[in-house]
Parts: structure tokens; C-alpha cells; sequence
């Protein structure tokens, strides 16, 4: 009973202010964006926001963060807001633009010649997700969702795939913008980049990098993730003679860890920028998340790991046949270590080509600037 007074009290206050600042204007080139409901400097709002900021130095851009984010890697040009608070409120209120990878929780109520870009957490889902999935979501969610995509006025996609299925599942019938993933550009970026990013999470050149990047499960458990890391590395050792090291990033949703007990292991969760961690990683190992089709885009090797596949599939189901991806499959540990011995170049090349034209599906390294030109577009023509 409590819990319900305070959520009607939180959502009286959002009510009562966003009202209330409505008495200040629209600030045209003011642009407001989140990251996983308030996470650090990453996923497609970072590409974006660096290519406005290039192409427009009076911008004004704000980012909403929860509190005990690190801050040290934001563009120093943006004004870092508090989310969940008044002032995060005056901003939504106030700007031009939004932008949002996930649906938002926390808004104001969106004004006329507001323009608000939806651009996704995951351009090639495998995963059903939201009307597709509308039976193994919360009521709370679900009404959400269609509140929230009644505000949208665009969805970004990669290909006609991802057009097709947020065409179908999103409550959403406005425009779909086939531009490509802003956060993927990063992967077509040359080796000095990737050298400069090695430097600064201070790897050096000389290793290889596995990089471990699991979905989370509905129960939160770590337990599924706990590998034989050290066999890991010995077997890219033998296979390739070079030196390895293992990332591990866990799902922005899980708020938990695994220990770690190996020097050559290393826990990423917490850096901002997955799509940094993917450019410099030379392989990746997921079970059911979407990072493996935009990671297939940098031709590096896939291996799916999915001991679980039968629970999963019974809890949400796949747009695809699992057997019809194409990676590398394995359904226990001594299979993995298997597929990474035997590992074969060439073939994977040509399943990853051929699956990319099935899909109809492109990345050029290019999203941001076709993205941020559609929001100057809206903000100097004062377009709705």
C-alpha cells in the first residue's frame, strides 16, 4: 500500500512540473538524450551526439545519468543532468530533440514541435521483443511502451529485417529511418583507434582479446556464466600462438557480478562504450544477445554458447531457428572448447555473407552522420 502512495506522489510530481515548465520555451538546439534508462556515455546517443557535436558547435546537449555513473568519458560539450530529477525534467521539457535507445519511464509530457528519436538497443533482435513478446512482459511495461511509442516520431533501423519487425511489434506506425546502427560505426574505425583505445583501458598491443558478452536471464542468476576461463585461453594459445586475454561484460540489466580469480580475466561490465570493447576484441563469445550480429559485422569469429537454449527458448522464443544462425554453436563447455579448436575461417566468412543478404541488412560505418542530419533537419527547419 505504501509502494502504490509513493508511485502515485512520484507520478503526481512528474504531472504537476512538466506542466509547470511549460512556461519556457522550446530551445532549438537543445537536444536531450538517455542511455539505458540513465547509464554512462555509450550505445548509439554517443555516436550520435559526437557527430552533432562535429557538424554543430552551438548544440546544446544534455545527457540524463544516474547517479554513481562514471562521468570521466563524456565529451566535455554536454551538460550532464541528474536523471529522475527536476532539473532532468526541465530539460526534456525544453529541448528540441530527444533521443532514447530504450523506452523511457521518465518524461515530461512532450510538446508540440518536439521531435523525439527512438533508435533502439539491439537493430537485429533475436529475441522476440515487445508486441511479439507482449505475454512474458509486465502489465507496467507493456502500458509503457504504448504511452511511449504514442510519443516517438521516428524508429531507426539497419535493414529490412529490423524495418519489419519493429513495424510489427513496436505499437508504432510512424516512420522507420533504414539509416544503420549509429553505435556500430565505431567497428569500421581503423587500428590506430584501436590502438588508442588498448592505451586508454591500458591493454597491451600484443594480446588477443575473447571478449565474453552473455544476455541475462529473467532470474538474475551469474551462475550460467561461470566458465572455465583458464581452459579458454589455453586452447587459443594452442590454436593460435599468440597471447590471450578474456573480457567479460555483463548485460546493462544485471546488476551483478562473477568473481574472477585470473589476472588474464577481465571484468568490463562497468566500461561505457561495449561497441570500443567490440572494435578491439578479436573474438566473441554470447549466447542469445543481439551484439552478435552487429559484431558479425567486423568478420571477426562468433561462437555461441547457449547451455540453456531449451529454458530460453520456452521463456521468450527467437525470430530465427537457432540452427539457422551462422556461428559456431555450442550446447555444453566441452563443446565450446571444440568449436574453438576446429574453428574454420573461410566457411564462417562465407555463412556470415550469405546470412547479411538474407536479412537484407547493411552497416557502412556511417548511421551517425544520416542520423544527425535528419536532426539539424528538424532543428533549424523547426520541422515536427
Amino acid at each position: 500500500m505504501i509502494h502504490l502512495i509513493f508511485k502515485w506522489i512520484y507520478r503526481s510530481c512528474i504531472f504537476i512540473f512538466s506542466y509547470l515548465f511549460r512556461i519556457f520555451p522550446i530551445k532549438d538546439n537543445r537536444i536531450i538524450i538517455s542511455n539505458y534508462y540513465g547509464k554512462g556515455y555509450g550505445d548509439n546517443g554517443k555516436y550520435i551526439c559526437e557527430q552533432l557535436l562535429q557538424m554543430d558547435e552551438n548544440l546544446e546537449i544534455v545527457w540524463l545519468i544516474n547517479k554513481n555513473q562514471n562521468t570521466l568519458s563524456f565529451n566535455s560539450k554536454i551538460k550532464i543532468v541528474k536523471n529522475k530529477s527536476i532539473k532532468g525534467l526541465y530539460y526534456l521539457c525544453t529541448s528540441k530533440v530527444w533521443i532514447d535507445n530504450c523506452r523511457k519511464h521518465f518524461y515530461s509530457y512532450k510538446r508540440k514541435n518536439q521531435f523525439y528519436i527512438q533508435t533502439w538497443h539491439g537493430a537485429i533482435p533475436l529475441k522476440k521483443i515487445e508486441k511479439d513478446a507482449e505475454s512474458k512482459l509486465s502489465k507496467d511495461y507493456v502500458k509503457n511502451a504504448k504511452l511511449d511509442s504514442k510519443l516517438m516520431d521516428a524508429l531507426i533501423s539497419n535493414g529490412t529485417f529490423s524495418t519489419r519487425i519493429m513495424k510489427q511489434s513496436f505499437w508504432f506506425d510512424g516512420p522507420i529511418y533504414e539509416y544503420g546502427s549509429p553505435r556500430c560505426d565505431v567497428l569500421f574505425s581503423d587500428v590506430n583507434r584501436k590502438n588508442r583505445i588498448k592505451e586508454k583501458i591500458s591493454i597491451d598491443k600484443k594480446y588477443k582479446i575473447l571478449l565474453y558478452a552473455p544476455t541475462f536471464r529473467k532470474d538474475m542468476s551469474v551462475e550460467i556464466y561461470k566458465l572455465n576461463f583458464d581452459k579458454i585461453l589455453q586452447v587459443l594459445k594452442n590454436k593460435t600462438e599468440k597471447d590471450w586475454i578474456i573480457f567479460i561484460r555483463m548485460h546493462p540489466s544485471l546488476n551483478k557480478n562473477i568473481e574472477i580469480n585470473n589476472q588474464n580475466v577481465i571484468n568490463v561490465s562497468n566500461y561505457d562504450d561495449m561497441y570500443e570493447l567490440m572494435l578491439i576484441s578479436d573474438i566473441l563469445i554470447t549466447d542469445y544477445s543481439s551484439s552478435m550480429f552487429e559484431f558479425m559485422f567486423t568478420k571477426k569469429p562468433v561462437f555461441l554458447y547457449a547451455p540453456d537454449i531449451n529454458d530460453y527458448l520456452d521463456d521468450r522464443g527467437f525470430y530465427f531457428e537457432f540452427e539457422e544462425l551462422p556461428f559456431p554453436k555450442a550446447f555444453n563447455f566441452e563443446d565450446l572448447l571444440r568449436k574453438l579448436t576446429l574453428f574454420d575461417n573461410n566457411k564462417y566468412i562465407y555463412s556470415i555473407e550469405e546470412f547479411i543478404k538474407k536479412i537484407g541488412c547493411f552497416e557502412d560505418g556511417k548511421a551517425s552522420e544520416r542520423v544527425a542530419n535528419l536532426i539539424l533537419k528538424k532543428v533549424y527547419k523547426n520541422e515536427n
